[in-house]
């Protein structure tokens, strides 16, 4: 939300017009923190490929991605909760793309737009890869305070607040 700005900030949601207008930048260096620390299991450019394999149908994304769980009393399938106790798997043995999470309850266009970011379709890996290997996220040798700390160096600041 604080990459969008501060009127989502203040709403408490982003809006799926705003997607296309948040720094590439600052994407592509939360997207490879996804991916160095999930070994490749997390991200957004995981969920994109997801949806493109489903052929943008969001039931069988939703069921790729273990976003949908068997309700105990009714036995149908049925979106996990985020509110409350979280149904969601906030571990590696969730499936593949499982997170981030992107809040469907006012439609899917905001995933959407956030899939279909610019960004993805840049040489950002190759860029953050130059990154990476001037040691800003090394995952054997940092605290999950320090890894912050550096994004936050290399995003501009943006997860001030976070």
């Amino acid at each position: 939300i604080t990459l969008a700005g501060d009127a989502a900030v203040k709403r408490g949601y982003v809006y799926f017009t705003e997607a296309a207008k948040l720094p590439a930048t600052d994407l592509a260096t939360l997207e490879l923190l996804w991916n160095h620390y999930s070994d490749g299991k997390f991200g957004y450019t995981v969920q994109k490929n997801v949806w493109r394999l489903q052929k943008g149908d969001f039931e069988k994304f939703c069921g790729k991605l273990g976003w949908n769980i068997a309700d105990a009393d009714s036995g149908l399938d049925r979106k996990r909760r985020w509110f409350g106790n979280s149904e969601f798997i906030y571990d590696l043995s969730a499936p593949k793309g499982h997170l981030p999470l992107t809040s469907a309850l006012r439609g899917t266009q905001l995933l959407k737009a956030l899939l279909n970011h610019a960004v993805w379709d840049s040489d950002w890996q190759r860029d953050l890869k130059k990154k990476k290997k001037q040691n800003l996220v090394d995952r054997r040798h940092l605290e999950p305070e320090e890894v912050l700390s550096r994004v936050a160096v290399v995003s501009g600041d943006v997860l001030r607040g976070f």
